[in-house]
């Protein structure tokens, strides 16, 4: 998932601005793909997206769904440049986990923890 590319944030990309960088856990759920939406649209903030496995799926393939959204098919293409997907998640005890998240702890101005387990 480190992997730099056209179609996913990269490290590069990121190291050329002076934005602030924010963490954002949860973004892939109900309420923090709408969080996201908004922080593209109305900000110019470079977002860490936390990413983890589910249901089977691998990471890239999540991120690809993700992508496609209904929410974000307003959004310019460029809007996703701004965004840098990193696999990890909370363990049983809360604790974060990212192997990832070391090469950018030092950019991180904020976190917004919008994770949630929700099973009905």
């Amino acid at each position: 998932m480190a992997t730099p590319s056209e179609d996913k944030g990269s490290a590069a990309q990121m190291a050329d601005t002076t934005a602030p960088l924010v963490l954002i856990s949860g973004g892939t759920g109900f309420l923090g793909k709408a969080l996201v939406y908004l922080l593209l649209e109305q900000s110019q903030l470079q977002l860490l997206l936390l990413v983890r496995r589910k249901r089977g799926r691998d990471v890239d393939s999540r991120v690809a769904y993700y992508k496609k959204s209904m929410c974000f098919q307003s959004l310019p293409r460029s809007a996703w440049e701004r965004v840098t997907f990193v696999e990890g998640g909370f363990d049983e005890t809360g604790a974060l986990k990212s192997e990832q998240l070391p090469t950018y702890a030092s950019r991180v101005a904020g976190i917004i923890h919008s994770a949630a387990n929700v099973r009905f």
